[in-house]
């Protein structure tokens, strides 16, 4: 396997990745208000999140199987013209119902985005040498953070001013403007043997159990964390500042982009107290 060592594939990477999650994370933060607002329904609402996530937790197994046997390139172009195609798609059908619609919308994306993440994981390091990972994936968490910082703060605003349907159609723009970045792209396949999606869950499993109970109980405490804090930012803090304090929606957006500058400030930190973190006292951090 021969590497692609050349700047002119690592912006087109970083800028696709950036307009893709501006897309992304606009259309999600106003599908928030807007089901908040047509229905004013807390448990509505919080199941149509859940399903969302059910959705990506299903076909997240798949999608390493996946990213392994086809060109990752295609396979980033292949992502955001679905995310593009649906986003379209809602457009037209949210007239006629429009939970429903959302509800479609949100199942079909959680499946898409399963494999948006371990897919930018797996590209970088076929674009740089060793020595030059930690700064390209730095990059590339700076881009995710900054567009999830921008995004909510730009929708918020937008969404006061424009309709529900304006804003999906800007998204549509920068879904465009992310494929045609991806399309520039080069990234070599890898020859690697490729496992079955069960044959790979059986391996982790017996990881786990076996010689990495350490990383097991890790991935334990993070899965409860996770569940924790993503029920109380996808839920609780939508309905809070929305239906009980009556915020305007450039205010919570506002709000969702100090969240995700929480995420920064934390990745920021993290280097200066990781010696002092330990399996006995992770729990305290």
């Amino acid at each position: 396997m021969e590497k692609v060592i050349s700047k002119k594939y690592i912006k087109p990477l970083l800028v696709g990745l950036f307009f893709s999650n501006i897309a992304t994370n606009s259309v999600q933060f106003i599908i928030s208000l807007y089901i908040l607002d047509q229905t004013g329904s807390t448990s509505l609402f919080a199941n149509i999140m859940a399903i969302a996530l059910i959705s990506k937790i299903i076909y997240t197994p798949l999608s390493g199987n996946l990213i392994d046997r086809y060109s990752k390139k295609i396979l980033m172009v292949v992502l955001d013209s679905m995310y593009l195609t649906c986003t379209l798609i809602l457009i037209l059908a949210v007239h006629h119902s429009a939970i429903c619609s959302v509800l479609i919308y949100n199942i079909i994306i959680g499946a898409i985005s399963s494999a948006e993440t371990p897919l930018v994981q797996a590209s970088v390091p076929l674009l740089v040498e060793k020595q030059d990972l930690m700064v390209m994936n730095g990059l590339v968490s700076q881009m995710t953070v900054l567009s999830g910082i921008l995004a909510p703060m730009v929708a918020g605003v937008a969404y006061q001013v424009f309709s529900f349907t304006t804003i999906l159609l800007l998204s549509s723009l920068f879904f465009i403007i992310a494929i045609i970045s991806e399309i520039t792209l080069k990234i070599p396949m890898i020859d690697q043997e490729i496992k079955s999606s069960l044959a790979n869950l059986k391996n982790v499993l017996t990881f786990l159990v076996s010689t990495g109970k350490k990383t097991g109980k890790l991935a334990l405490l993070a899965g409860v964390i996770n569940f924790i804090v993503t029920a109380f930012v996808e839920v609780a803090v939508p309905v809070l500042f929305r239906l009980k304090y009556h915020v305007a929606s450039n205010i919570f957006g506002m709000i969702q982009a100090g969240l995700a500058f929480g995420i920064l400030l934390a990745a920021m930190l993290t280097p200066l107290i990781v010696k002092k973190i330990k399996l006995n006292n992770v729990y305290i951090y």
